[in-house]
């Protein structure tokens, strides 16, 4: 009896939630699901429930896919015309999305195409709405609030495309414009995407790392000092996208238009940096990442179909994993 209750009390510690929550699970190396007309931009993993969040430029809504590929309305809101980049902030227990409007959305209205820019705080837990904070009435002109990251101290930062800045919500709740440099105009013209400050990732040392989507430029923006400088790269990025730094001295950066994730990693405090791996990705105009459970992953968003209106519409899109060549 004593070795069966012994049996018992451990097989009921290994299955706490606590005990869970440390076990690694195998994410498959493609995660294929179906949510028709979803193009999604913005992923992120979370590793309490095993499963990814992901956007809707078309809807705005959230949702959730499972590692079997189940997709499932997460959260909704009337004030969700398009979602983009998203990350979750697991010290204060929520996700942090930008709500914008290109035009493409099912509650596109004139009062907000290219003139919505905001982020909005989901509960991790229960998907309920924390806070919505409104940026595009900070500066005029048009707006594309695209992505964002989140410091330790819980400080957003956040990339407006059309309006060539970065954000910062401090972590009171307080929004305005933290930074503005000529060099983050893009080149807008009848050929030129017009498209700027895209992807953003906040180094534990005190800076941003920022890509430049027209370019391809990546730039070090310093909180303390405030200077922007251009790190030295061996070539550009054109079609920069979403960043994820592994460390402080390596970034993956996604170029969605050529469908590549590039390695870089910086030896001199993102003075300069080098290319240590690149991988054309199976999947159609990927866009942002997300770590799960120790590997990078990329999200397929197949955004061309949408913003063309002869194209047929897909149902099917994928979550891939990085796998770099030197």
């Amino acid at each position: 009896m004593n070795h069966l209750l012994a049996a018992l009390v451990a097989f009921l510690c290994l299955a706490s939630p606590q005990a869970m929550a440390k076990t690694k699970f195998a994410v498959p190396p493609t995660i294929a699901f179906d949510a028709p007309s979803l193009y999604p931009e913005g992923v992120a993993y979370n590793a309490d429930t095993k499963e990814f969040l992901v956007g809707s430029l078309h809807d705005g809504n959230i949702g959730s896919v499972s590692l079997d590929g189940k997709y499932r309305l997460w959260a909704k809101d009337a004030r969700l015309v398009s979602t983009f980049g998203m990350k979750i902030d697991k010290p204060r227990n929520r996700l942090l999305v930008c709500v914008a409007d290109l035009g493409v959305g099912t509650k596109t209205i004139p009062a907000t195409r290219q003139k919505l820019a905001a982020v909005v705080s989901f509960d991790l837990d229960t998907g309920r709405v924390l806070a919505w904070y409104n940026l595009g009435s900070l500066p005029p002109g048009d707006h594309f609030a695209n992505d964002l990251a989140v410091d330790d101290s819980g400080n957003i930062f956040v990339t407006d495309s059309l309006a060539s800045l970065i954000y910062e919500i401090d972590a009171s709740g307080r929004a305005f414009i933290a930074f503005t440099d000529p060099q983050f105009v893009p080149n807008r013209g009848k050929d030129a995407p017009g498209l700027g400050l895209n992807g953003i990732a906040a180094h534990p040392d005190g800076y941003l790392l920022v890509v430049k989507m027209d370019s391809g430029t990546l730039f070090k923006v310093d909180l303390k000092t405030h200077a922007i400088s251009q790190v030295a790269l061996p070539k550009p990025l054109p079609g920069g996208d979403g960043l994820l730094l592994e460390g402080g001295d390596d970034l993956l950066v996604v170029q969605n238009e050529a469908g590549y994730v590039v390695k870089l990693h910086s030896a001199d405090d993102w003075k300069s940096a080098k290319i240590t791996g690149t991988t054309k990705v199976p999947l159609v105009f990927p866009t942002t990442m997300t770590m799960a459970e120790g590997k990078a992953y990329v999200l397929e968003a197949r955004l061309p179909e949408l913003f063309d209106p002869k194209a047929a519409k897909s149902s099917a899109f994928a979550i891939h994993a990085v796998n770099l060549k030197p």
